[in-house]
């Protein structure tokens, strides 16, 4: 039988909405903090942090000391959200795109795109087509989730910022 001791990294509420100039210091924030239980952590490179973050959690055991062969897990389930919605807002389909734009209408949210030369008063007024696009216009609601060839990222992608790419 084996003794597991579980852990959680506890994130502030300030990474919430990590931008691009926060994700070195925030992966840096949970190296420091993982290295607090597990001091050789600290030599890990930001990559390999990344790599724990999304997979949610970091398993160590301690081979001196008072819990000596007790198995350690980090939970890092809160860190994974903010990485992954970072990641929604980097690398995502319209939502993540310079040209999508938004803008109000007869009391609704309507969402263009300049690349498709649309304007706002291209979206079809109320009716059926808006109601099936939630609110897009169809290029929108065509490419929202994966983006299309004009796509200008607003944000660059976490391996760009680590110089992974």
């Amino acid at each position: 039988m084996n003794l597991v001791n579980l852990m959680t990294v506890n994130i502030g509420r300030q990474w919430d909405n990590l931008e691009q100039g926060d994700v070195i210091s925030f992966l840096t924030e949970i190296r420091n903090a993982i290295a607090r239980a597990d001091p050789p952590f600290i030599t890990c490179d930001l990559k390999k942090v990344l790599r724990h973050v999304e997979n949610g959690e970091y398993e160590f055991s301690n081979a001196n000391g008072t819990y000596k062969g007790v198995l350690n897990s980090v939970n890092l389930a809160m860190a994974r959200r903010i990485i992954t919605d970072y990641r929604e807002k980097s690398e995502g389909g319209c939502n993540s795109c310079q040209h999508c734009m938004s803008a109000e209408r007869e009391g609704s949210k309507i969402r263009y795109c300049l690349f498709f030369q649309e304007t706002p008063e291209s979206v079809p007024a109320e009716g059926a087509s808006l109601d099936i696009n939630f609110g897009k216009s169809s290029n929108v609601a065509r490419h929202y989730r994966d983006g299309c060839e004009g796509r200008a990222p607003r944000m660059k992608t976490i391996e760009q910022i680590l110089g992974i790419t």
